[in-house]
């Protein structure tokens, strides 16, 4: 076992980055913003339109978790666009009762 200072040798490179948690700090801190004023009607319509349970949802909506960069980015435009919904019919609407 070698005591002491270490041995010389050939310097090894490392990539200077600094790496700040600013870029996703401002990310989520947005998506939370925007996660937490949700209401009921916003929760599922968006659990339906990404196909997964209102519980995830609102684990958004409480803090508890975060969804994947794709889905955040989506939510947040759909909230800078006004939360725009369509109303979409179970049924085909009925044109006449015979």
């Amino acid at each position: 076992m070698i005591t002491g200072n270490k041995a010389p040798g050939r310097p090894v490179y490392v990539a200077d980055i600094p790496f700040e948690n600013d870029r996703q700090m401002v990310l989520l801190d947005e998506f939370y913003s925007i996660a937490k004023r949700l209401h009921y009607r916003d929760i599922v319509a968006l659990a339906r339109a990404f196909g997964m349970t209102e519980r995830t949802v609102y684990a958004w909506h409480y803090g508890e978790r975060f969804p994947r960069y794709d889905i955040m980015i989506d939510v947040i435009e759909w909230a800078k666009r006004g939360k725009p919904m369509r109303k979409e019919y179970q049924k085909g609407p009925f044109f006449s009762m015979l």
